[in-house]
């Protein structure tokens, strides 16, 4: 696990705080601009977030869990915005048993 944690942390550029507060609210602007009616998607959705994601709060991956009938939600508990790869050992087994149905 600490080492997917430091390619990660090589990974990720430096980012200026004028910078990240435009992402947050472009996410915020146009992250809630999505379409009311997603009842209309009627393909099995599988979504997975983290408990602590700052780009794309849990609260929107709730949202659409109870919007997406039948969809199923696993939130990562004590992750950030890179939960499906903070564990991936959980992940990956639960994606790959969904993509087989």
């Amino acid at each position: 696990m600490q080492r997917l944690e430091e390619r990660t942390a090589d990974r990720d550029a430096p980012i200026r705080v004028k910078a990240f507060q435009t992402q947050l609210k472009a996410i915020k602007k146009w992250g809630r601009g999505a379409p009311a009616d997603l009842s209309k998607i009627t393909h099995p959705t599988l979504i997975a977030n983290a408990d602590n994601d700052r780009m794309v709060p849990s609260l929107l991956s709730e949202d659409l869990h109870r919007r997406i009938n039948g969809s199923e939600l696993i939130i990562y508990p004590g992750s950030g915005h890179g939960g499906i790869f903070q564990f991936h050992d959980k992940f990956a087994p639960i994606a790959a048993d969904f993509l087989s149905r």
